[in-house]
């Protein structure tokens, strides 16, 4: 991880800055896109058969588990900030030679959506945090 990530991981709220440091920004987005704004009830185990781990994986609903379970947590919505730190890796995985129909796949995103994201990082990689 480069220091400009670093930094802007370190600006997440905690929980959603532990899981994507102990995932990924990805796994943190999809947290976010199912429940941001709103709580969530971590039980004490789940399967993956589990809506936890039906939207994020089963690793990183065992991780809420072991973190946070029997417990209510608000998920913050922080997407701004999440959707920079993806399009920032997407950057730095395209500069590194990762095809953009592997970016798409990765990302679920068609290539149409990653060379968009792609394009306006080039022009303008600082992240707007209000939007």
């Amino acid at each position: 991880m480069n220091t400009d990530r670093d930094e802007l991981i370190a600006m997440l709220p905690k929980m959603l800055r532990d899981l994507a440091s102990d995932f990924d920004v990805d796994t943190a987005m999809r947290l976010v896109a199912w429940r941001g704004g709103r709580g969530l009830y971590v039980p004490s185990a789940v399967s993956s058969k589990h809506q936890i781990a039906k939207h994020i994986g089963l690793p990183a609903a065992q991780w809420l588990v072991e973190h946070y379970g029997e417990s209510n947590i608000l998920v913050d919505r922080a997407s701004a900030l999440l959707r920079h730190l993806r399009d920032l890796e997407m950057h730095e995985r395209n500069q590194a030679g990762m095809s953009l129909n592997k970016l798409a796949e990765e990302y679920d995103l068609s290539q149409r959506q990653v060379l968009d994201r792609l394009a306006r990082f080039r022009a303008d990689p600082t992240p707007d945090l209000f939007s």
